[in-house]
């Protein structure tokens, strides 16, 4: 959904698919672009499965993959190449919201989460 993301959340809350909501008027996940409300996440642990397998793959510098000369992504390779860590890119997004109010009342709480493909 999220130009700044290369794949979801684990969980994600409604809000605007791009970093600046004035950007463009699609949502995340086909919500209407207002903010959550009442939402716990508790108790969780994630990305867990292989982590074991791809240990050392984690934070593993990938040659030409920071190539971030620009603000064109299109036109370079910024973090561009797959680092094969079978995990979530990260574990909760919150998005800017369509109202004034945004996300609130979340609540998180013993979330564990062994990797990301933010990890670099």
């Amino acid at each position: 959904d999220n130009g700044a993301l290369c794949g979801g959340g684990v969980f994600e809350t409604k809000g605007c698919a791009e970093n600046d909501c004035k950007a463009s008027n699609v949502n995340n996940g086909g919500s209407d672009g207002i903010g959550s409300v009442g939402v716990i996440i508790d108790n969780v642990r994630l990305n867990d499965y292989y982590f074991a397998e791809d240990r050392d793959k984690i934070g593993a510098v990938i040659t030409g993959n920071a190539n971030c000369t620009t603000e064109r992504w299109d036109d370079q390779c910024c973090f561009c190449r797959p680092n094969g860590v079978r995990s979530s890119q990260v574990a909760i997004w919150v998005p800017q919201t369509r109202n004034t109010e945004g996300t609130r009342n979340l609540q998180v709480r013993n979330v564990v989460s062994r990797s990301t493909q933010a990890d670099c």
